[in-house]
């Protein structure tokens, strides 16, 4: 970040009781425990506000209902485990995902190769937002061969097609 001339600071969410008002962008890169309801509370009035967060999903491995919740609010609704793609792998290790983009819009602004490599990416699916005020746009997702993975069985598995960044 700093290096595309951002200026960055870390914020520890839980000693902090709001998110600095001069805060542009909150980024949450892979958690891997759940945030506290006093956490979920500040992040969702920042994101009332007019805040921007970008969350980088992590292993999925933890139960993260604060989390999810409000995933769920903004809607995107994150699937169980991880996801493969068969028709998008690298050299048929379909773990190692690469994604369909979709490059147009102010997401896809400085994106110069249309190839992505995501290891054992977490997959999201969208719903309804909480608000009419609130829309998702989705950048990159699998084929519709994807399958979520959870378990070891063919049980624990989910076919469809996911998306990765929205």
């Amino acid at each position: 970040m700093k290096k595309l001339n951002y200026a960055t600071q870390e914020i520890n969410t839980l000693m902090v009781t709001a998110i600095p008002e001069d805060c542009d962008l909150l980024f949450f890169y892979a958690p891997v425990t759940d945030l506290t309801e006093a956490e979920k509370t500040m992040v969702s009035t920042y994101m009332q506000g007019g805040g921007n967060v970008i969350l980088v999903l992590g292993d999925g491995s933890k139960e993260t209902p604060n989390l999810d919740a409000l995933m769920v609010e903004y809607g995107m609704q994150m699937s169980k485990g991880y996801v493969a793609d068969p028709s998008r792998s690298l050299q048929q290790n379909y773990e190692y995902v690469i994604p369909v983009l979709s490059l147009s819009g102010e997401m896809a602004s400085g994106i110069q190769s249309e190839m992505v490599l995501l290891v054992y990416p977490r997959g999201m699916q969208t719903v309804t937002p909480a608000r009419d005020t609130i829309s998702v746009e989705e950048f990159m997702k699998t084929s519709e061969n994807g399958v979520a993975v959870w378990g070891e069985t063919t049980a624990d598995q989910a076919g469809g097609t996911y998306v990765l960044g929205a």
